[in-house]
C-alpha cells in the first residue's frame, strides 16, 4: 500500500477503535501484539495484510469492508 492510502486506512482503524470504547493496548492485548506494534499500524506507518486487516476488524467487532471502504459523501 502507498503511503497516503494507509494513513487513510489507520485512521478508519483509529475511528472503528473510538466507535467501540476501546484502547490503543485494549485492541493489541485481543490482537495478542505489542502496543507499538498496533499503533504503528493504526497510524497507518506499518504496511498490513489482509490477515492482519482481518484480525483487526474482528477485534473491532466490524468488517474489513468497513475499514476499507472510504466514506461516501
Amino acid at each position: 500500500m502507498d503511503k497516503k492510502l494507509l494513513k487513510e486506512v489507520g485512521n478508519r482503524i483509529k475511528a472503528q477503535r473510538i466507535k467501540s470504547g476501546m484502547t490503543i493496548q485494549q485492541v493489541a492485548d485481543k490482537l495478542g501484539v505489542a502496543r507499538i506494534t498496533y499503533a504503528k499500524q493504526e497510524s497507518g506507518t506499518e504496511n498490513l495484510s489482509v490477515n492482519t486487516l482481518s484480525r483487526i476488524a474482528s477485534a473491532l467487532s466490524c468488517s474489513v469492508e468497513v475499514i476499507l471502504k472510504p466514506k461516501s459523501g
